[in-house]
């Protein structure tokens, strides 16, 4: 059974300006290309445009200035500054992504999933997460969509261990303490990255995968 639940990114500073309401945060990237850079901007970009129409707003305009040492300024204009407030509140949430493994019996800490079960902490974090890709499934009429976590050599390693372990017991994506997808380990060895297939549309599993990669590989404080 998979179940997926879209997260809400960023961390962003109000200041008016006129009749719209202006935006600055700084990024650190934990990427190293220009190229991924630059596409998580975009990411940030098409994010921003979402949520603030959710809010009832627009996005009127959005500049990014790279600095040293994997930094940026990014900045946005909105037309709203009641959603704009209310984006602020929601974006300046710590992004926390895990992988948990079903618990037999629920002890502390462990987050309990309604017609599922108990499932517990594994020291598997967006730390070792480093990049989310989505497609079209092939020859699929109903255009659904699919996506592939891929991990850092340590969150392999991790996996590795997991799955050689552990086969046969199910996992879960947890975004922010909630269930994404839940799945079983079929497999006695990790194949290099996780896939959730059957999103209802493509254009859905581009949208978490703009989501998961912001999360996972900028980090956004209040610009001073």
């Amino acid at each position: 059974m998979k179940k997926l639940l879209l997260p809400t990114l960023f961390a962003l500073v109000l200041s008016g300006c006129g009749s719209s309401t202006s935006i600055s945060m700084d990024v650190e990237f934990t990427t190293s290309g220009n190229d991924d850079r630059a596409e998580l901007v975009l990411a940030t970009k098409h994010i921003a445009e979402r949520r603030l129409e959710q809010l009832g707003s627009e996005l009127s305009d959005f500049d990014v200035t790279y600095g040293e040492d994997a930094t940026a300024v990014i900045a946005i204009s909105g037309s709203n500054p009641d959603a704009m407030e209310e984006l602020l509140a929601q974006m300046t949430e710590p992004f926390a992504v895990e992988i948990r493994l079903m618990a037999e019996v629920h002890e502390e800490g462990d987050i309990a999933v309604e017609g599922l079960g108990s499932f517990r902490d594994i020291d598997i974090h967006k730390k070792d997460m480093k990049w989310v890709l989505s497609r079209a499934m092939e020859a699929n009429p109903l255009n659904r969509g699919e996506i592939m976590i891929q991990f850092t050599e340590e969150g392999t390693e991790k996996m590795d261990a997991l799955f050689s372990e552990h086969s046969g017991e199910d996992i879960g994506l947890f975004i922010r303490n909630q269930l994404a997808a839940n799945f079983a380990i079929n497999q006695d060895s990790f194949g290099g990255a996780i896939t959730i297939p059957n999103v209802p549309s493509a254009e859905l599993a581009q949208i978490f995968a703009d989501d998961m990669n912001v999360g996972i590989n900028m980090t956004f404080t209040q610009s001073q």
